[in-house]
């Protein structure tokens, strides 16, 4: 369980987010709806341990979203930004592999099982046909599915 506890997140004088709360079950699947400007962001933000709060308290699993190291947070949640990030160069089985990296050893090359998750992440999001296209090729919603 992904929990926000009265989380209040204020930045140089504005505040963004004021005592929100909310419960979000695993595998559940939420929409966040709001006007521009409204938080929305911030809080995923603040949910995935990408922005930290001025009062209150997230949690995941009943421990600290704090107390979780980025590999291992990793394993637990992801999320997708709106903006995503460039990945100029990469083939998209080379960028989906990188979703591995919590999961692999320090410099550790892809094991036949990386190589598995791989290819069922792409049969699953339907990208096997873009499988060694460089990401820069692909158009916008092509992008969004294999990062995905």
């Amino acid at each position: 369980m992904l929990r926000a506890n009265q989380l209040t997140i204020s930045r140089q004088g504005n505040t963004l987010l004021d005592n929100v709360s909310c419960e979000i079950a695993s595998n559940q699947l939420v929409a966040l709806v709001g006007h521009n400007g409204s938080g929305k962001s911030t809080l995923i933000k603040a949910l995935a341990g990408e922005m930290s709060s001025s009062s209150g308290s997230i949690t995941l699993d009943e421990r600290s979203i704090s107390d979780y190291g980025s590999k291992e947070l990793a394993r637990q949640m992801a999320y997708l930004p709106q903006q995503l990030p460039e990945a100029a160069g990469f083939t998209v089985r080379e960028l989906i592999m990188l979703g591995r990296y919590p999961h692999q050893k320090w410099l550790q090359k892809p094991t036949q099982m990386d190589k598995e998750k791989v290819a069922q992440a792409l049969r699953v999001t339907q990208t096997e046909a873009f499988a060694d296209r460089i990401t820069a090729t692909l158009s916008g919603g092509e992008r969004a599915r294999v990062w995905l």
